[in-house]
């Protein structure tokens, strides 16, 4: 049970990152600006972006130093289907 409540933190913070990188994406935007007439994009520039994608590796890196992996499984895992799911939201749900 104590990897689920130190994994928790990172998994809402992995949440909050995808989400903000995906509402960000220029060509999601593209995409729904054609189909959706009022999608407000929502822009971050490119090594923001990229600083926010490796912060995603983090955990993985303290999961490793601290010897967690059920929690690295857990992050893994939830980071995956995390990534899934909000890819796969339409433009005007994010």
């Amino acid at each position: 049970m104590n990897h689920l409540i130190a994994t928790f933190p990172f998994i809402v913070y992995a949440t909050a990152v995808l989400i903000l990188l995906t509402k960000s994406d220029t060509r999601r935007a593209t995409f729904y600006r054609k189909i959706v007439p009022d999608y407000r994009e929502f822009r971050i520039r490119k090594p923001i972006r990229m600083a926010l994608m490796y912060s995603l590796l983090v955990p993985f890196m303290v999961f490793i130093v601290v010897g967690n992996a059920a929690g690295f499984l857990c992050y893994f895992g939830a980071i995956t289907v995390i990534g899934w799911l909000v890819a796969e939201m339409p433009g005007n749900v994010i």
